[in-house]
């Protein structure tokens, strides 16, 4: 029987998706934000680099930043900040994730991300 393993990433990006969905609708969707490129570990002499298990959601003012529970034992951590400071953290429970959703409702809107849309005549092809 062979094992497959999930990755943290796509677990966190899951957890992010439903904390979108429930508690930010209609506010911002998560393909509105911009999610950051994990930054990788150090290097360990004759070991693989990897990425950090950390998820880093920016959606002006705000930044969310998720960890796993490798990065943050035993549970994860979830951090809020606006404009740079922090504002919530807690563990990766759905108390935490309320209360950020709280938090961000009665704060500033978050803006959009603007896509640019080229002219069709500037279309590589």
């Amino acid at each position: 029987m062979q094992v497959r393993r999930i990755r943290q990433e796509a677990v966190l990006i899951r957890l992010a998706r439903e904390f979108f969905e429930t508690q930010l609708l209609g506010i911002i969707s998560l393909g509105e934000t911009t999610i950051a490129e994990a930054a990788l570990e150090k290097k360990i002499p004759g070991r693989r680099q990897l990425p950090r298990e950390v998820l880093e959601i920016d959606f002006p003012p705000y930044r969310l930043v998720v960890k796993s529970s490798n990065e943050a034992p035993p549970l994860g951590e979830v951090e809020l900040e606006i404009n740079g400071a922090g504002t919530g953290k807690g563990t990766l429970d759905t108390a935490t994730w309320v209360t950020l959703g709280k938090i961000i409702r009665a704060g500033p809107r978050p803006l959009k991300r603007q896509f640019e849309r080229k002219p069709d005549n500037e279309y590589d092809g």
